[in-house]
């Protein structure tokens, strides 16, 4: 199934070099999403989106750092994870609600820090070679890659209570590392760009494998199963007959079920700007393209789900110029039903 989605800018910010400072904080009472997105200025901005406009709900300045925003994550209470953690070099801060600064973690590391997960008091950091887990501001897991780390997954791949790092690495490898140990490798077809957890919100410690779905320097996107047996090959995409193949690195991966089926489609965007949704609707062992569009510029995040309406879903879009944009299933034609003056 092809699916009608209707594009729009939502906003303008300074340029976003990096691939992981966008984040759609949890749902306000009207069902709508504030978006979050930290630039080059070295500031974090939170908008809300009003009648199709977008309005500054705060922005954060990191007094420290010139380097920019390298990385932006949610966390806070498991269950509500309603703060923004974002790293400047270096350092880790927190950032609440409102915009307040509320935490900060000063590492030793001598990379800057490119991913960040957050869950309550434990962090995940990753940098070019290196990842380290601090638990309370307290470096407790170190470990450093033979190669060039381009993405950091986590979930629980060895079974454990406690959260495992699955690393994509330069070197066609991905890794998994616990407790400071790497206990698996896995060579794939390409260098690895992005890496994401299919399903990662079901899945629980004793699920034996988890599926993992990673993109590869040359514009690969396939599925494989990690976990306590090992790794296993799944599925891997390709574009329908004759489309012209794309070569781009991919940058991100998000999972949404915006086909409204009942199984989370997977969304890519690469360095040539190609955003493409990846559904199973018609084979639940091999997705099909379903959308295809370009905005002409690397694609630095996708986000999905509901900022402009809570009754329509919507992908996210962040270009490298600092542009965000929407690709939604809301005839934009039409008004909102509680909005007198239409989008």
């Amino acid at each position: 199934m092809e699916l009608d989605l209707s594009s729009t800018n939502l906003l303008q910010v300074q340029s976003i070099p990096n691939n992981n400072t966008v984040a759609l904080l949890p749902p306000s009472k009207k069902g709508r999403q504030k978006i979050a997105v930290g630039d080059s200025s070295s500031s974090v901005y939170c908008y809300e989106i009003k009648r199709g406009e977008p309005v500054l709900s705060f922005t954060h300045k990191a007094a420290k750092s010139k380097s920019g925003i390298h990385a932006l994550a949610l966390g806070g209470e498991k269950n509500k994870k309603d703060k923004l953690f974002a790293s400047t070099g270096r350092s880790v801060i927190g950032i609440n609600k409102k915009g307040k600064h509320f935490f900060e973690l000063n590492s030793n590391l001598e990379e800057q820090i490119q991913n960040l997960h957050v869950e309550e008091t434990t962090i995940w950091t990753g940098c070019e070679y290196i990842y380290n887990r601090y638990d309370d501001g307290n470096d407790v897991e170190f470990f450093q890659c033979p190669d060039k780390v381009n993405s950091i997954e986590y979930n629980y791949f060895s079974g454990r209570q406690q959260y495992d790092a699955l690393l994509g690495c330069q070197d066609r490898c991905i890794r998994v590392v616990s407790d400071g140990t790497l206990t698996n490798q896995i060579a794939v077809d390409g260098a690895v760009t992005a890496v994401a957890s299919y399903n990662k919100i079901n899945d629980k410690p004793d699920d034996k494998m988890k599926k993992v779905v990673y993109g590869t320097k040359s514009g690969g996107v396939a599925m494989i199963r990690v976990g306590t047996d090992g790794a296993a090959a799944g599925w891997k995409a390709s574009l329908p007959a004759g489309m012209q193949s794309s070569k781009s690195a991919i940058n991100c991966i998000d999972f949404y079920d915006i086909s409204k089926d009942g199984v989370d489609d997977v969304i890519v965007g690469d360095d040539d700007g190609n955003v493409r949704v990846w559904g199973f609707d018609m084979n639940p062992d091999a997705p099909s393209m379903q959308f295809h569009t370009c905005i002409e510029e690397s694609v630095s995040a996708i986000k999905c789900g509901r900022v402009n309406s809570p009754d329509f879903d919507e992908i996210v879009v962040a270009g490298f110029s600092g542009k965000i944009l929407s690709h939604t299933n809301e005839p934009l034609n039409t008004k909102d039903k509680s909005d007198a003056y239409g989008r």
